[in-house]
């Protein structure tokens, strides 16, 4: 902020603190990633726990039809 004088008159001019909106920004931005990675990663881990689930769940099944046509 810093006064000027127009004309005889006093006028106060209010400035961005460009080095505030610049971190801030950086900041806004890692967050976004850190919480996308970890995101991505949880579902990642999900949708794997969930194909190996299925896989047993088809292979038991399976097993019980091949046990039940002997």
């Amino acid at each position: 902020m810093h006064h000027t004088q127009r004309a005889g008159v006093d006028q106060v001019v209010n400035e961005m603190d460009f080095d505030f909106v610049f971190f801030a920004t950086i900041l806004v931005l890692v967050i976004s990633i850190v919480i996308f990675t970890t995101w991505t990663f949880i579902e990642k881990k999900k949708m794997k726990s969930l194909l190996g689930t299925l896989k047993m769940t088809k292979n038991e099944t399976i097993k019980h039809r091949l046990k039940a046509s002997d």
